[in-house]
């Protein structure tokens, strides 16, 4: 009886570490840094990253717009109130009485764009972005449901219970949780294995809905930018294609990376919280279908 010969496999490596310079000196790069993927797998597009600067603008002291304006508003009341009451005895010749009426019309002016500034382009700045953040924290939770559907998946491939905690799991628990996900199973009820889910119905979904958030760029405040694009930016996301041509087909290479996922999906959540507390007082929720 002849001794088969071990078939060989023919696979490609691909690094997913951060931009750097590893060896000697440098960034080391471990196990998990390679995703061991077929030769012939037909990837649409193989992602990379790249290093992503971010630009501090120096702090200056605080100006106050409002508040100037403010003070403003008042010197000008009572400069009226001086000049026809109290100091009207002061400007006898023609050249002193044109000089009041000058002042007086200028403060008259000021006081007239004040009310119009404060009733008319800001309270109606106020009510754009309002109506403006009626939809974006819908789509923020859009973002956050599509994040819990990622996690349904990763617990149904391990073969979990639906309740369990990811975030309160330590690393080496939620690294061996990820190394029994399958997937290549079919959960009941579905037509694509585990990886197509959290690609498609997971993943794609929440940058569908990020790009619908970002296209209400005038409107959204600077620390929502910022949180959106983390997790648009997270290795998880810029790597999640490669997930369905895994040789390996688990999730072991990715624990890390997951946990960073969800726990900036909880941070956008606490925020979204804040921004709904900020703009929509007085909303009540509405389900479209």
């Amino acid at each position: 009886m002849q001794n088969k010969k071990p078939e060989k496999r023919k696979v490609t490596y691909m690094f997913k570490g951060g931009p750097g310079t590893y060896g000697k000196g440098g960034k080391q790069a471990v196990a998990d840094d390679f995703i061991e993927i077929p030769q012939n797998a037909n990837i649409p597009t193989l992602p990379y990253t790249t290093s992503i600067s971010i630009y501090h603008r120096k702090r200056k002291p605080k100006f106050n717009y409002n508040n100037t304006l403010n003070i403003l508003l008042v010197i000008c009341v009572i400069l009226i109130i001086a000049l026809k009451f109290f100091l009207d005895s002061y400007f006898t010749t023609v050249h002193e009485k044109n000089f009041e009426d000058l002042i007086s019309k200028l403060c008259f002016a000021f006081i007239a764009s004040y009310i119009f500034y404060n009733i008319v382009t800001k309270t109606n700045d106020k009510l754009k972005k309002r109506e403006a953040y009626a939809v974006i924290c819908g789509l923020n939770d859009s973002i956050i449901t599509q994040s819990s559907s990622v996690q349904k998946y990763l617990l149904k491939g391990a073969g979990k219970d639906d309740n369990t905690n990811l975030l309160k799991m330590s690393k080496e628990d939620f690294k061996t949780l990820c190394s029994e996900v399958d997937l290549n199973a079919i959960p009941n009820g579905h037509q694509t294995n585990i990886a197509n889910l959290i690609v498609h119905n997971g993943v794609n979904r929440i940058k569908f809905f990020a790009d619908k958030i970002f296209t209400y760029m005038p409107f959204l405040e600077s620390e929502l930018i910022h949180q959106i694009n983390q997790i648009l930016n997270s290795k998880f996301s810029i790597f999640i294609i490669v997930i369905p041509y895994k040789q390996v087909p688990n999730l072991k290479e990715f624990s890390l990376e997951l946990l960073e996922f969800f726990e900036l999906i909880n941070q956008l959540e606490s925020y979204n919280n804040k921004l709904k507390k900020k703009y929509l007082k007085n909303n009540y929720e509405k389900k479209i279908l």
